[in-house]
């Protein structure tokens, strides 16, 4: 069973969320950029929901802060330009506090340096809260959940 996306989505793109067109299409075990295009790659099933936005995380530096060249940008006076570093190698995915002043909160414990992420962990930063999130493509596809953001 093949169904279309909505017409727009939020995908990370470098440093900044971009709005851009994609047609796609999950056909039961795939996501693909419309018919028989490509598959778009899923690099980890891990995630970051932040209020209603679900970022992908890929392999190697996902930069949490205030500055607007960071993925996940928390726009709040307490946060540093450059707060955290959200690291995933394999399927291991860490946290880094990148010496901020105000510090990096995981289940209401401060990360002193790195700590080890596991799904519904919640990172708080700045007050802001971000929730790691196992995401099954297909269920999500299947329940229209991907309309935040999708990795390409």
């Amino acid at each position: 069973m093949t169904a279309t996306a909505p017409s727009v989505y939020h995908i990370p793109g470098g440093r900044r969320e971009h709005p851009v067109l994609l047609p796609l299409v999950w056909d039961g075990k795939n996501l693909r950029r419309g018919r028989g295009g490509g598959v778009v790659r899923v690099v980890s099933p891990l995630w970051i929901q932040q209020g209603e936005a679900r970022y992908p995380l890929r392999q190697g530096e996902t930069l949490v802060g205030r500055c607007r060249y960071c993925t996940i940008v928390i726009e709040a006076p307490d946060v540093s330009r450059q707060h955290a570093a959200l690291v995933l190698e394999a399927d291991v995915l860490e946290i880094h506090d990148l010496g901020s002043l105000n510090g990096t909160l995981v289940n209401g414990e401060r990360v002193y340096g790195v700590r080890r992420l596991e799904p519904d962990d919640e990172i708080e930063i700045g007050g802001e809260v971000l929730r790691v999130v196992h995401m099954d493509l297909g269920a999500a596809w299947a329940d229209r959940t991907l309309e935040h953001t999708l990795p390409v």
